[in-house]
Formats: C-alpha cells, sequence, structure tokens
C-alpha cells in the first residue's frame, strides 16, 4: 500500500488507511506541469509516490523546497485554514503521486477524531522538520555573507532579507 510510505500517515489505522485511499486520486503528470499556482484555492492535500515537485514562491519561482521522496506530502495549505495555497508546485520530472480532496478527508476526519489527531500531529512534525530546515538554510546564508575583516579585527555582517 502506497500511504504506508508517508510519515504523515504513521500511525493510522488500516481501515482509515484504507478510507484514504478510496478517496484519492492516482495522478501521472510530466515534467513541467504545474499542479498549483501560488494563490490558488487549496482544495487539494498532494503525496507524492515518484518523482520530483518544485515547491516555489514569488514572482520569479524561487524554489523554496523540493519534494523527492516517496511518501512527502505537500499541499497542506489545504488543511492549516488557508483558503489558497501559499507556494506554487510543478512536476520537475514525470511524477506520480496521489491527490486527496480536502473536503473528503474532512468528512473521515470528522468519524474518527482520533485518526484525525494522529494525522495533524504527524503534519506539525513533518512541518517543524521543514521549518528547521529552512532556518539552517538561513543560518547558513547569514555565515556565508559575513566579511571578512582582512586584518583590521573588524568583521562586518551583512543584512539578509528573507521575505
Amino acid at each position: 500500500m502506497y500511504m504506508k510510505q508517508s510519515d504523515l500517515l504513521k500511525g493510522l489505522s488500516r481501515d482509515f488507511l484504507k478510507q484514504v485511499m478510496e478517496v484519492a486520486e492516482k495522478e501521472t503528470h510530466k515534467g513541467g506541469y504545474l499542479l498549483f499556482k501560488e494563490g490558488d484555492r487549496a482544495k487539494h492535500l498532494y503525496i507524492l509516490l515518484k518523482g520530483r515537485v518544485s515547491i516555489t514562491i514569488g514572482d520569479r519561482a524561487h524554489t523554496v523546497y523540493t519534494v523527492d521522496h516517496p511518501g512527502e506530502v505537500f499541499g497542506w495549505s489545504s488543511l492549516v485554514g488557508r483558503k489558497g495555497y501559499s507556494a506554487a508546485a510543478e512536476c520537475r520530472e514525470p511524477t506520480r503521486l496521489l491527490k486527496i480532496n480536502i473536503n473528503k478527508l474532512e468528512a473521515l476526519f470528522e468519524k474518527d477524531r482520533a485518526s484525525e489527531v494522529t494525522f495533524f500531529r504527524q503534519l506539525a512534525a513533518g512541518l517543524g522538520a521543514r521549518l528547521i530546515q529552512s532556518y539552517r538554510m538561513i543560518s547558513e546564508k547569514a555565515q556565508a555573507d559575513l566579511s571578512l575583516s582582512y586584518g583590521t579585527g573588524q568583521v562586518q555582517e551583512s543584512t539578509i532579507t528573507v521575505s
């Protein structure tokens, strides 16, 4: 079962996983296919089965995250009360995924509150890991931006703007 690969779904009962699979749609897309744009109505959660998806923000489509491990989840804006996606998602190569309609998933949660709690704990853990990864990237960028003193004894730091 594909769902076992996803950390998001660890600890959920077989019965609940079976119900999720029944509402999930399997999709295959070519590289370059845009799954959603930043600001599009957030109505699906995605689980990568195979391939690679770039998560980008801004007009210049700056890649902030690459989904490339089977079982990784994206499109979570639909689960946290956002009306629109906070980023865009584009397939970078041939990609297979599961697409889950948020309304159908929420209906399953209403019938099984214990699974809902487990699911959202796993989601929080995954988002926390991505946040820590982002902090590390910002920290590494800050360290790289330090200017050398060239013997003056003074070190000048660059100002980093994160948008």
